[in-house]
């Protein structure tokens, strides 16, 4: 199973996909919401929260670390990937909506 973004209406260029097997550490770094945090929410209103879930996920490497997969799909420093790759999309789509399936 996997996360699928994509800002509506903005095509491919837009969609990032990763496995949802990293959500503990994004719900570790957002309790309430984890990445699901940014759903239906523009890219705007997104960074702040996806900043902060990186930002805590780099001050707490090592709890994130034993958060790994053990099926060895996704990893630390793949979701740390994700993350920058979703605020490089907002930057160029700072008006666009996220879905996430």
């Amino acid at each position: 199973m996997s996360f699928d973004f994509q800002m509506i209406e903005h095509g491919p260029k837009t969609k990032v996909d990763y496995t949802s097997n990293v959500a503990p550490m994004f719900k570790a770094a957002n309790p309430d919401e984890g990445i699901m945090v940014i759903q239906a929410v523009t890219g705007s209103r997104a960074v702040k929260p996806l900043i902060d879930i990186r930002n805590y996920m780099v001050l707490h490497r090592k709890e994130m670390e034993v958060l790994n997969p053990i099926n060895g799909w996704g990893d630390y420093f793949g979701a740390l990937g994700l993350l920058d790759r979703l605020i490089e999309i907002f930057q160029d789509f700072p008006d666009g909506e996220w879905k996430i399936d």
